[in-house]
């Protein structure tokens, strides 16, 4: 058959091509105005932008002000204060040129720069609410011009997956994830001709100039959408090569161009391969920490169902319609739609396998946001084409889970609006009646008790079923779809005797097709493969059953992972973990109340063990184990929380410019003679404020005020301690102020570095030590199982955790590494943390006085 030519005068096409395009606006409209409902909503109890979001808008101000990425002076000048109640975690570490990069990719900023620049957040925010629109209506356009979804059907679909969750939230929280999402879709649209198109008369210079640009663009929104991009580019190639070899290889090689201008870039501008080389978290462990350290991988693999069922993060908490893409995505791989189900299963593993975590400080579904408008408009495609009984069952399923997607997503906007809850802490706190009733069908990862697994284990039986309805379903299509419409040739295709072969898909769709897969035994390879998989998951979630299971929230983030899993090892008890700042974690448990899954809490600080008391986050813990093997002096009188490691804060030198004779005290460091000799970490870090706080409790505020101001006259500031060692070895300073154990694995790499430790005020009150520690949750659900862990963490378990960390053990049974034991012994100024705690606040406004920064 020829194909069709132009429409001929009375044709129905201009009508068609207008409902389209009213689709499209209406879908837009409607995104745009449920969207835009939750702008006002804060995003935290500290603001209304909260954790990532200070970040980008700050970097977005300093582009549009500045023209540079450097946010040392908007946090300085405390710019954030419009949007965050108070300082932000800093999260950045100083460059070697003074700078301060946030670890998070340049683009997202970038787009919101003018918006930032001239209407401030609240503007950049609603730049974010028009490219949800945009999406809805290229969503809309995809699903009818590429995949013959009736327009009306891909309307509805596309809007609804725009209007509920995750979508509809970060269509205004300031992450990078819609632009990433639309920049997909855009690719998609490039990639896959119209209905009627062939490969060969679609492709264009102009055309692979927009995929690349697009492909490009996911890595610079973020370091994460990396797969996605490689996903999309292999599906554009495997297309493009059977139009054109010379086009093939002008992209492949734009394409590798863009990578390395990327990369180039990151060094450039972030001091690394990935713009976490900036982050202050990834100083001592380096940038791919971001990963996790030694992640546990089957462990991991229970989040390929969990990232929908999960009770307070899965998709189907709050949005149950996206429940249809366990069946729609195995649909599009049996007809082969593979520009839809390679971008999702990149998408999907990364949000896997390479996310940290699953439950975050953040909104639910915030790491699979990118390639849900595919997974939408592969609904689209299974209500419309698939057929039969079973189908007949889908689709009311449907309109059921949709009403009640709508539902949740409008009480949690009224409700946000009405300001009970926030993006950030919904997930944690208790919702409508009806809400929380339905989610009681989903397992609690975090919980992890037996009933959690078994419905763990029921849900994969349940997506299973909804896999094999997907690979099996009949996809003649509804009878709307049988008027003629002329057969086209699919790009890659075997013909027989002249003509296309046959496909899965119905004959007037058209996408760029991979290497065909043998038809034999397609549906039982893909059943048997698809269920493999989901057993290993199962069987990742059932390791977790033996024994108990004990939830810690983490503000320390060295070594634990190693050591709750010796305490797994050990016990039988596995432990999982969130990390977090200490002020995000504290707010987060108080947030959640009775209903919080934290059994224990760990953090850095003997101020904020302290603080953490009062707010009666901790419960005493009656145990002669952590009396005898803990401290008097590095423990709560009242049992409510214990030290678990110890970190001096002490004074280091650089042998070749300064002799131990010189060297006395803290205070001494505040004399002129050491005018530009001098290194010091930011006032923003606990540590020196916790220095500060002890030095006002012992030697009043008024003497403390006189040390403070002569060492910011003296010294230089930097962002953490690694780079203060850096300079004192190179010369850049003579004398610093750190934590020993930076020192310490500084030295492990590099035995010959021209520092060392000096103990300070060895005549007087003693050098300052600090600790790290935890106490058991008041409001956890597993007290006991909580106090045996600081038990072991105290006892048999403090050579892992203080070990590669290279601190000091609190238990005096334990010896030191024998690096610090070279160092000698040294007289400690007595822990005073209700003190610190105390003094807090009292010691920022001292440091803020004395012109330190």
């Amino acid at each position: 058959m020829t194909p069709a030519g132009p429409p001929r005068a009375g044709s129905a096409a201009p009508c068609a091509a207008t409902g389209l395009v009213l689709a499209c606006l209406m879908a837009a409209v409607v995104t745009v105005g449920v969207v835009g409902a939750g702008v006002s909503v804060r995003a935290a109890d500290v603001g209304a932008a909260a954790v990532d979001e200070p970040q980008y808008l700050l970097t977005a101000l300093s582009l549009a002000e500045d023209g540079d990425l450097d946010i040392s002076d908007e946090r300085a000048q405390a710019r954030y204060t419009a949007f965050h109640d108070v300082p932000p975690p800093i999260q950045t570490a100083e460059q070697a040129d003074g700078r301060r990069v946030s670890p998070h990719d340049p683009l997202l900023p970038l787009l919101l720069a003018p918006a930032m620049g001239l209407g401030g957040y609240l503007a950049a925010k609603w730049v974010l609410v028009l490219i949800a629109g945009l999406l809805a209506a290229a969503t809309t356009y995809l699903a009818a011009t590429r995949y013959a979804v009736p327009v009306v059907l891909a309307a509805v679909v596309s809007t609804l997956a725009g209007t509920v969750t995750p979508l509809a939230v970060y269509g205004h929280q300031v992450y990078p994830e819609l632009p990433a999402a639309l920049a997909v879709v855009a690719t998609v649209l490039l990639v896959v001709p119209p209905a009627g198109r062939s490969a060969d008369a679609w492709w264009s210079p102009l055309r692979v100039l927009g995929v690349v640009l697009a492909v490009s663009a996911l890595p610079w929104l973020a370091v994460k959408y990396a797969p996605v991009a490689a996903a999309l580019a292999v599906v554009a190639l495997c297309s493009l090569r059977r139009a054109s070899l010379r086009l093939t290889a002008v992209a492949v090689v734009a394409l590798a161009a863009s990578g390395a201008v990327w990369l180039g870039a990151h060094q450039l501008l972030y001091g690394g391969w990935t713009a976490y080389a900036s982050g202050d978290h990834f100083q001592a462990k380096g940038e791919f920490s971001a990963v996790g350290f030694e992640p546990n991988y089957l462990g991991r693999s229970t989040r390929l169902i969990g990232l929908v069922t999960d009770r307070d993060y899965g998709l189907a908490a709050w949005a149950p319609v996206w429940l249809l893409g366990l069946a729609a995505i195995p649909f599009a791989a049996r007809a082969r739609q593979w520009a839809l189900v390679l971008p999702v299963a990149a998408g999907w593993l990364t949000a896997t396998f390479v996310a940290l975590t699953m439950q975050g400080y953040w909104w639910p579904g915030r790491q699979v946001v990118v390639i849900l408008p595919l997974v939408a408009v592969a609904v689209a495609v299974l209500l419309h084409r698939s057929h039969g009984p079973i189908a007949s069952w889908v689709r009311g399923g449907a309109v059921l889970a949709a009403a009640v997607s709508l539902g949740v997503q409008a009480w949690v906007t009224l409700a946000g609006r009405a300001g009970t809850l926030t993006w950030v802490g919904a997930p944690d706190r208790p919702a409508a009646g009806w809400i929380d009733l339905a989610r009681t069908a989903l397992p609690d990862y975090r919980r992890g008790e037996p009933v959690d697994w078994a419905l763990h284990a029921a849900w994969i039986v349940a997506a299973l079923l909804l896999a094999a309805f997907g690979l099996t379903a009949d996809p003649r299509g509804t009878s709307d779809e049988r008027s003629p419409s002329p057969p086209s040739q699919i790009p890659g295709e075997p013909q027989t005797n002249g003509h296309p072969r046959p496909a899965l898909s119905t004959p007037h769709q058209e996408e760029p097709r991979m290497t065909p897969l043998r038809t034999t035994g397609r549906r039982t390879t893909a059943v048997v493969g698809v269920t493999g998989l989901v057993a290993t998951t199962l069987l990742a979630g059932c390791t977790s059953t033996s024994g108990d299971t004990i939830q810690v929230y983490s503000a320390r983030h060295y070594d634990l992972e190693q050591a709750f899993e010796r305490y797994a090892e050990e016990t039988g008890t596995s432990v999982e973990f969130l990390y977090g700042s200490d002020a995000e974690l504290r707010e987060r448990i108080a947030a959640e109340g009775d209903d919080t899954v934290a059994d224990a809490y760990l953090t850095v600080d003997a101020g904020n063990l302290a603080a953490a008391a009062d707010q009666g986050i901790f419960a005493p813990a009656e145990s002669t184990v952590l009396e005898d093997a803990v401290p008097e002096g590095l423990r709560d009188p009242q049992g409510r929380w214990f030290g678990l490691a110890k970190r001096v804060r002490t004074i280091i030198y650089n042998p070749d410019a300064v002799s131990t004779d010189e060297l006395s005290t803290y205070e001494d460091l505040a004399d002129p003679r050491w005018k530009d000799r001098l290194c010091l970490r930011t006032a923003n870090a606990s540590y020196t404020q916790s220095l500060v706080a002890s030095m006002i409790a012992s030697r009043g505020e008024e003497r403390t005020e006189e040390v403070v101001r002569g060492w910011a006259e003296n010294g230089s500031i930097y962002s953490n301690d690694a780079e203060i060692i850096d300079n004192v070895a190179s010369g850049g300073c003579d004398v610093g102020i750190v934590n020993h154990y930076y020192l310490a694995r500084a030295l492990q790499e590099d035995p010959d570095l021209s520092v060392k430790p000096f103990w300070a005020n060895q005549d007087g009150e003693g050098v300052h030590v600090n600790i790290s520690g935890g106490g058991v949750v008041a409001a956890g659900d597993n007290p006991e199982g909580a106090r045996k862990l600081l038990e072991w963490l105290a006892t048999d378990g403090q050579d892992e955790l203080v070990g590669d960390n290279m601190e000091y053990p609190v238990n005096p049974d334990v010896a030191p590494q024998e690096l610090l034991a070279s160092w000698g012994e040294f007289r400690e100024e007595k822990i005073d943390a209700t003190a610190y705690a105390e003094q807090n606040s009292t010691a920022v406004e001292l440091l803020g006085r004395a012109g330190y920064e």
